[in-house]
């Protein structure tokens, strides 16, 4: 059977289009989906500092419960909920599906206009605009094309922010979708202001000591298959109680 590749309109397609929706828009609320990773609140909290720079009301947002693990992103402490009435446009970030925006969902569907910006090919496209790039090795790596097309300035913060999506959708630039762009955005980042040692740090070497126990309790339960070719472990209610 021969599964259709769907084809996503370019940046060059809907570049218009998208300066339409921003020039209409007093609100813009910025949507991480729930469980939000770096790659999807970087990417929201880079564009909703850029859409502040133009004097829009902005409400960056992520579904409850908020990541605690990704406290230390710029403009983290901006987040908000969300307000009463529908925005004029919500822009969300890294997210295929509307069911994994949680208790948010809501707030997409009143929105008058969306523009959705992903890089999963499994996207539903369900915005009134879909910058939708499966070739992205992130979704930063989008919302920075995004905000050069549209002339904005990159704080060091934002470049902060995009570069941890970058890193962790990597692996730390370890994965197969580590390409020459990848590595060649993720040194404009570092020349923008992003502190690539430190976004490692926060990323991949901190852990709470919580944290620690959980995995060494995991660990001591690790099971082997094939031939030591399988490694896997379960996280049980006892073990987080513990």
């Amino acid at each position: 059977m021969t599964v259709a590749v769907r084809v996503w309109p370019t940046l060059d397609d809907v570049i218009d289009d998208i300066r339409t929706l921003l020039d209409q828009a007093t609100t813009i609320g910025c949507l991480a989906h729930k469980d939000a990773d770096a790659d999807s609140l970087g990417s929201s909290l880079a564009f909703a500092a850029a859409m502040r720079s133009l004097g829009k009301t902005v409400f960056a947002m992520v579904p409850d419960p908020k990541p605690e693990m990704l406290v230390h992103l710029p403009g983290y402490e901006l987040l908000v909920e969300a307000p009463a009435e529908p925005l004029d446009l919500m822009v969300t970030f890294d997210c295929a599906t509307l069911a994994r925006f949680g208790e948010k969902q809501v707030v997409v569907e009143r929105a008058r206009n969306v523009l959705n910006v992903d890089h999963h090919p499994t996207s539903e496209g369900f915005g009134s605009v879909n910058l939708v790039d499966p070739n992205a090795s992130a979704t930063a790596q989008i919302v920075y094309g995004l905000l050069q097309r549209l002339d904005l300035h990159v704080t060091a913060d934002a470049a902060t922010n995009m570069y941890a999506g970058l890193f962790t959708d990597t692996g730390g630039f370890r994965h197969e979708n580590t390409t020459e762009a990848t590595l060649r955005l993720g040194a404009e980042l570092v020349a923008l202001g992003a502190n690539p040692g430190w976004v490692a740090l926060k990323s991949y070497k901190s852990r709470t000591v919580p944290q620690l126990r959980l995995e060494g309790l995991a660990v001591s339960q690790m099971h082997l298959e094939q031939s030591g070719r399988l490694v896997w472990s379960e996280v049980t209610n006892a073990m987080l109680a513990e």
